[in-house]
């Protein structure tokens, strides 16, 4: 890990005794051999209560990077077959439809092969694009978007494959929602008829996921755990 990461734990936990440990871990090098003399040295002279508190440390640093982690790493889940994009909660007001792109004919589209850019919040091939119009018929089409500082960020991407069994997208981590790509395919090999994107609007409040509170409760758990690891008497 890099030591940027380990400061800013140590800011968040405020504790003095996190931070040496910390430091202590983020020195040890290793030799030409292989091992970690630093290591294997401070080891073998630490009592039970040091060593439980290193490994209170090493735990609380492993849990915390992994959980903010995954809030940053690309994150797709694909809905059970058959879900409609309707029954999703918070549809539609948490994630307003962007655009639809179609290769038939739709009833008021004012194109048979192409984004329909009439009823949604954007117009697609702008912010986001797909090459299923030139693939067509085709049972796997490619979607990629890039947001940047827009304010837009992209949550479902619904395929439609004219035989009502919907396949939905649905789009995590915080950088991938913004800037990414996606292979799509159709239940069953069947044709992608229309591909629906819908995402949250700029100023849009992000609905609480249930991340802040088990991080806070991880936080919680680690101080308790470091302040009650009993500590070395003096002589």
């Amino acid at each position: 890990m890099h030591r940027c990461v380990f400061s800013k734990l140590v800011a968040i936990a405020g504790k003095k005794k996190l931070a040496m440990e910390i430091a202590n871990l983020s020195d040890y090098s290793r030799t030409g051999d292989g091992s970690f003399p630093n290591m294997e040295l401070r080891a073998s002279r630490m009592t039970t209560p040091e060593r439980d508190s290193m490994n209170n440390t090493r735990l609380a640093v492993t849990l915390i990077a992994c959980l903010a982690g995954t809030q940053l790493h690309a994150n797709i889940v694909e809905l059970s077959q058959g879900t409609q994009i309707y029954q999703v909660s918070g549809y539609p007001k948490a994630f307003p439809f962007f655009d639809e792109a179609t290769v038939i004919p739709l009833e008021g589209s004012p194109t048979d092969k192409g984004w329909v850019s009439l009823y949604g919040a954007l117009n697609g091939g702008t912010l986001f694009d797909t090459d299923l119009f030139a693939l067509d018929p085709t049972a796997t089409a490619n979607l990629w978007w890039d947001f940047g500082d827009s304010g837009y960020k992209l949550s479902y991407v619904v395929v439609n494959d004219g035989q009502d069994n919907t396949k939905i997208y649905q789009i995590g981590g915080a950088n991938f929602r913004l800037d990414g790509s996606l292979i799509l395919n159709a239940f069953d090999g069947a044709r992608i008829e229309t591909v629906d994107l819908y995402g949250r609007l700029p100023g849009q409040p992000a609905p609480e996921s249930g991340m802040t509170f088990l991080l806070l409760f991880i936080g919680i758990v680690t101080l308790l755990a470091l302040n009650n690891t009993p500590r070395k008497e003096k002589q």
